[in-house]
């Protein structure tokens, strides 16, 4: 009986084998044949390189066309999954940056561990003289007739400290920004509403889930219970019209993640998903519409405010005011394009508002307001 295959044809096969998988890379770039599920996070594809005798005799032209062809070439996103995939599952590692992969899969940031240990302790004498030029600007907003209110997030550190991995000695725990800065505030006049400590009291008796396996900010019906609070409390400082509340119609159960349910998990960009366990999500909507009369309401936050903001707090709830990101970028963007705090009067912005929010999660305490306090505070001449 004659060989199926000679020792040339197997030779051959394997030889066509290995060139089509060459090529197919180049084949996915030029064609997009198949389609590839794109990665999330912070990374950016570099511009075609321009070639001129500058660029090509400094090694410029060279270097950024390299990473400019690794950056386009095909399957690229798929081959970084798998790699990341194998990292995970292999050796228990997060190829995203700053995270912390914690006991029984619960997925942290680096910097919510820092939060609930104290390493980013930022001293009392530094907190203390934050503090004191926030009672300085709440005397004079409250002359105008604006309050301001300090909102104390909950990190994932300090709600679930208990899965945070064992590199970390949750024992040695030192001094918390959280700690500081509730009680230095707690001795003023400005309004503090501490969700910090309202969550840690309703961990083991609510019904659904304060927090995510497997994402950083607090869960979406977590978020849904802080919006609910946060209307109600402004209401009763209000004087005249109200914003609109919540009508919360149900809530359901669900197995797959919606929105920041599962960020952390997101930006690692695997293969497979992580387990997690159910979720629950609201269906609620605002009572009535605001008026022109209805309170405005300045924020100024971190991440924590983005689910409330794209849900429609900002525009339906407080009267189309504004949305601070980190007392930088504005939103939303009413000002062509060049939306950042630092090219508005900021004195002149505040003033057109009846409350100015400021929201922070433990994890940023030991940057404040991001720099909001102290520019109010020149701006306002206060430190003559």
């Amino acid at each position: 009986m004659k060989k199926i295959f000679s020792n040339r044809n197997i030779k051959v096969i394997l030889f066509t084998i290995i060139v089509t998988v060459m090529f197919l890379p180049m084949l996915q770039r030029m064609t997009k044949l198949i389609g590839e599920k794109q990665l999330i996070g912070a990374y950016t594809i570099p511009e075609k390189p321009k070639l001129n005798w500058v660029t090509w005799f400094d090694g410029e032209y060279q270097k950024t066309t390299e990473d400019y062809v690794q950056a386009k070439i095909g399957f690229r996103g798929t081959f970084v999954r798998i790699y990341n995939q194998l990292q995970y599952s292999l050796y228990n590692q997060a190829r995203a940056k700053d995270v912390i992969i914690g006991n029984d899969g619960y997925l942290y940031e680096e910097n919510y561990i820092d939060a609930y240990l104290g390493t980013d302790f930022i001293g009392e004498d530094s907190i203390d003289m934050k503090v004191n030029k926030l009672g300085a600007i709440d005397k004079v907003l409250k002359a105008k007739g604006i309050e301001i209110v300090v909102v104390l997030a909950p990190g994932k550190g300090s709600f679930y400290p208990e899965f945070i991995p064992d590199q970390y000695d949750i024992n040695s725990r030192g001094k918390t920004n959280f700690e500081g800065y509730s009680k230095a505030i707690a001795k003023t006049d400005v309004h503090l509403v501490d969700f910090h400590q309202w969550f840690d009291d309703m961990k083991d008796t609510s019904r659904y889930p304060l927090f995510p396996k497997t994402g950083i900010h607090w869960s979406k019906y977590g978020e849904m219970l802080v919006l609910d609070s946060i209307i109600t409390y402004f209401n009763a400082l209000a004087k005249y019209d109200k914003i609109p509340e919540l009508n919360i119609s149900r809530v359901e159960w669900s197995n797959n993640m919606r929105d920041s349910d599962d960020d952390i998990e997101r930006g690692m960009n695997l293969l497979f998903d992580i387990e997690d366990f159910p979720m629950a999500y609201g269906h609620y909507n605002f009572k009535d519409s605001v008026t022109e009369k209805s309170p405005k309401v300045l924020t100024v936050g971190d991440s924590y405010y983005w689910g409330m903001f794209n849900w429609g707090l900002t525009e339906f709830g407080f009267n189309k005011a504004q949305f601070w990101f980190y007392n930088n970028e504005i939103y939303p963007d009413i000002y062509d394009g060049d939306a950042k705090v630092s090219n508005v009067d900021i004195v002149a912005e505040v003033e057109k508002n009846d409350f100015i929010l400021l929201l922070v999660t433990d994890a940023n305490l030991h940057k404040f307001c991001f720099g909001f306090i102290d520019q109010l505070y020149d701006g306002y001449g206060l430190a003559k």
